[in-house]
């Protein structure tokens, strides 16, 4: 008698792929596998680009627990597609956000951040005073060249208590140098400060205001401080 064993029955195709699927680590690109897998890489991305942006961390955490809802209020709710347009405009923009304590200012411009590192732009959010500091530390330290190309080199920066910046005048020219720079280089530049068009006005200059009337955006959130 023959040690040999009898043939197994026919498997149909179909059948065959599916034990071969069960019982074998796949050697084919799965579609959904590779969607996942680059989803995934999206998300460990946007988390890092957020980190490295130096998001404060209070309008960073309100926005992540009840953003939404604020962020619809018919206050709020144009000025925020205003700034979302500038991450298109080629040519990039230079904007200027302004008006009483309290309307939410600060938050509208972590909003555009977290919009554009959605996108997985390079961002960077800053005070006025920490950035003139920084700038200042690198002119002492001999690299002040390298920390302009910094500054210079974000897709997106916001530059938030500007109306709290020193008004010492090689300082003034250092950070209205980075603006400058950035708008040759067509980035995209916000600037937060409380106060009104007058005032706006006589902080900026005449020659700022017009470049963010043209070719940004002048936003002045008008409404009643959300602090009560």
């Amino acid at each position: 008698m023959s040690d040999s064993k009898a043939p197994s029955e026919p498997v149909e195709e179909a059948e065959f792929l599916d034990r071969l699927l069960k019982d074998r680590p796949m050697t084919f690109s799965d579609p959904k596998t590779i969607a996942d897998r680059e989803a995934e890489q999206h998300r460990l991305r946007v988390v890092q680009l957020r980190r490295e942006a130096g998001l404060p961390d209070r309008a960073n955490r309100f926005l992540r627990d009840s953003g939404d809802r604020w962020l619809q209020h018919e206050k709020t709710a144009n000025t925020r597609k205003v700034l979302a347009g500038l991450l298109t405009r080629l040519g990039g923009a230079t904007a200027v956000v302004y008006g009483p304590q309290g309307t939410g200012k600060t938050v509208l411009a972590v909003d555009l951040i977290r919009t554009a590192t959605d996108a997985e732009r390079h961002c960077q959010f800053t005070t006025a005073v920490e950035m003139i500091a920084e700038l200042s530390d690198a002119k002492i330290a001999g690299r002040l060249a390298a920390e302009m190309r910094r500054w210079v080199g974000v897709d997106v920066l916001v530059v938030d208590q500007f109306d709290k910046m020193a008004r010492a005048d090689w300082e003034v020219r250092l950070i209205f140098d980075v603006l400058d720079r950035r708008h040759n280089t067509e980035r995209v530049t916000v600037l937060v400060l409380n106060g009104d068009h007058a005032s706006v006005a006589s902080l900026l200059g005449d020659s700022l205001v017009e470049r963010c009337t043209e070719a940004g955006a002048a936003l002045c959130c008008g409404w009643a401080s959300f602090r009560g």
